[in-house]
């Protein structure tokens, strides 16, 4: 099965690509591992992080869908931080603190 090339920026993939069940490798990825940034390929399936190895050697399967990230930092989830309230200046000057 020949794996589909797209782009972070989603232009040549098809819209409402379902992850569910579909191996997904995300290339060219900036990663962070052991506390250092390294360029790393990215393996996905069922919304969770496979080992390749495991999938190369032991499944021997490819991707179903390969997306190039283009040097792009892969990098879980960030805070939203939100502040509700009166105290809303007073709480942004003491986030801005801690920063």
């Amino acid at each position: 099965m020949a794996a589909r090339i797209c782009n972070v920026d989603g232009k040549t993939c098809e819209s409402g690509v379902k992850s569910d069940k579909k191996l997904l490798q995300f290339k060219n990825c900036q990663i962070l591992r052991d506390h250092t940034i390294i360029t790393e390929d990215f393996w996905v399936r069922n919304g969770k992080i496979v080992d390749p190895e495991k999938v190369f050697f032991d499944e021997k399967i490819s991707a179903d869908v390969q997306i190039d990230c283009k040097g792009a930092l892969i990098a879980p989830g960030f805070i939203d931080l939100q502040i509700n309230g009166k105290e809303c200046r007073s709480g942004m000057l003491i986030i801005l603190q801690g920063m």
